[in-house]
């Protein structure tokens, strides 16, 4: 069973559109094959917003 903030965290992703796993304190991403780098800021700006909004 996950903790409740990262079950959370999870949900506000998943809600944002964001897919990532989170075991214990480790959260794995799972961006698209192909990104840009553009790509990448948006994914760790949302879940930094995610884990902002957690807290």
């Amino acid at each position: 069973m996950l903790p409740a903030r990262a079950y959370d965290v999870f949900v506000d992703c998943f809600e944002r559109g964001l897919l990532i796993r989170v075991t214990g304190d480790i959260i794995a991403f799972s961006p698209p094959l192909i990104a840009e780098k553009s790509h990448i800021e948006d994914i760790v700006s949302m879940l930094g917003d995610a884990l902002k909004r957690v807290q």
